[in-house]
């Protein structure tokens, strides 16, 4: 489970980092980063929980049962 996790957060935390580090900058940019920080794990959190680990565990189910 926990190299699943591992594979899954990956992705979608270099994603999340580079949408509030590049593309959201000019909006974000003059906060401080325990401020820009939370809406970025805000988005980790919620969509590693509600899209990400139920769908690839659902896809890694007969290898997690072994």
């Amino acid at each position: 489970m926990a190299l699943l996790t591992l594979a899954a957060l990956y992705p979608v935390s270099v994603s999340t980092s580079w949408l509030f580090g590049e593309a959201l900058k000019p909006w974000l940019g003059h906060y401080p980063m325990p401020v820009r920080a939370l809406p970025q794990m805000i988005v980790v959190v919620l969509s590693m929980t509600y899209l990400v680990m139920p769908a690839v565990t659902r896809w890694a189910t007969g290898w997690l049962r072994r």
